[in-house]
């Protein structure tokens, strides 16, 4: 959806507190002389699956919405018109530990997501 190097704008206060916040990292990493060792991760949308089936306890609150709507009678309204790309958190985690090995080259703001984006329908 949008790459690291397009303009942030933020359309929430959530969102605007996320970019105040990284542009604090960036500065004070550039004051300690640290640049080079700070990477900032943006992910989105992170989906934790049950550990084995039937233990939706395990999953993660997006994953157990869902599983709880598909076992109910009740209407559910889920949002089409959010477009996400999401990632998984075992993989997210996998990702996370690679890039914050010594020696690794990885610095600045990185996207950890999918390349595909889904809705919550679609989900």
């Amino acid at each position: 959806m949008y790459r690291e190097d397009a303009r942030a704008d933020p359309q929430n206060a959530y969102g605007r507190y996320k970019l105040n916040m990284e542009q604090a990292l960036i500065k004070l990493a550039a004051e300690l002389g640290k640049s080079k060792q700070l990477l900032i991760a943006r992910t989105s949308l992170i989906l934790t699956l049950p550990d084995s089936p039937g233990n939706k306890q395990s999953a993660g609150k997006a994953v157990r919405f869902v599983l709880n709507a598909l076992e109910g009678d009740e209407k559910v309204v889920l949002f089409t018109d959010e477009p996400r790309c999401m990632s998984f958190s075992d993989d997210l985690a996998a990702a996370l530990v690679e890039l914050a090995a010594p020696g690794s080259p990885s610095h600045g703001l990185l996207h950890l997501v999918s390349n595909e984006p889904t809705n919550r329908l679609e989900l």
